[in-house]
């Protein structure tokens, strides 16, 4: 993983789960890596990649709100930091998310969730491993 890597799944970390408790933070960064893990040179080859993808993680879309003030986080920025913890703490634990690569907010039900049975819920997200 490198220096680029960690700053775009820090920022996705921010724009998915600022939010979330320092646990949901890393269930977060636990589909991220999973993600990785799911297609290794296949569709991505870096975990920039999988954040950075088109419609993975709405955040990245320049019309997306939280775009333009991810661009401008520094690590001043307490939370930032503690997105940066949850990624690191991710990459060194066992998946506490059973191989989660997606998830959503409770206040939306996207297609590609409908029928299928959740694996944990945390916070205000809830994940799957069960999504091809």
């Amino acid at each position: 993983m490198t220096l680029g890597d960690l700053d775009i799944a820090t920022r996705t970390i921010w724009m998915e789960a600022r939010g979330e408790s320092f646990e949901g933070k890393k269930a977060v960064a636990h589909v991220i890596i999973n993600r990785m893990n799911w297609r290794p040179n296949d569709r991505w080859t870096c975990i920039a990649q999988v954040c950075l993808d088109w419609l993975q993680f709405s955040g990245w879309r320049e019309q997306d709100p939280n775009f333009k003030k991810a661009q401008e986080l520094t690590f001043k920025d307490s939370v930032f930091l503690e997105c940066l913890h949850a990624l690191v703490e991710a990459v060194r634990e066992p998946d506490f998310t059973g191989g989660c690569r997606h998830y959503h907010a409770k206040t939306v039900l996207p297609k590609w969730a409908r029928f299928k049975q959740p694996t944990i819920t945390i916070g205000n997200h809830i994940f799957y491993n069960n999504i091809d």
